[in-house]
């Protein structure tokens, strides 16, 4: 754990980095993503965290507006605004509350490259130092969304 938090907080390192967890089910990596979620040096270090949880059937929609939900608490009003929203939308109005800003965001559980493909664009890189942290079971996603 330790070496992963140097790596989150790491203050040289500038641009938008993907730090992927990977391992079969069961073997703690979203636990291992948690307790560096909630470490204080992480709270005190990014402007922004978000936590979003990927299935394999997920709709990535829902998964852009809880972000932006987790960044931004909004009122009940804003949240049925969202709802009503497509996704491309949601992912320029993420883009755009990020912007400027230091933040980690958790993706865990990510199965399909694909799901990488359409959330990606919503995080700018603005060599802030922002960081993700992205969980899978699946190696080839985790070195996908590494490069």
């Amino acid at each position: 754990m330790k070496i992963l938090l140097g790596r989150l907080v790491h203050k040289e390192e500038r641009q938008l980095h993907v730090v992927s967890v990977v391992g079969m089910g069961g073997l703690g990596k979203a636990t291992l993503a948690k307790q560096l979620y909630k470490h204080a040096e992480v709270g005190n270090h990014f402007q922004f965290r978000a936590w979003a949880f990927l299935s394999q059937q997920c709709i990535i929609r829902d998964v852009l507006q809880e972000i932006i939900e987790n960044v931004t608490q909004p009122s009940d009003e804003e949240k049925e605004r969202m709802r009503g929203k497509k996704e491309e939308e949601l992912v320029k109005k993420l883009f755009k509350i990020l912007k400027g800003k230091r933040y980690l965001i958790v993706v865990d559980d990510a199965w399909k490259t694909d799901y990488w493909d359409r959330l990606k664009p919503a995080f700018p890189d603005q060599e802030k130092g922002s960081k993700i942290i992205l969980t899978t079971r699946n190696k080839g996603v985790g070195q996908y969304a590494d490069t």
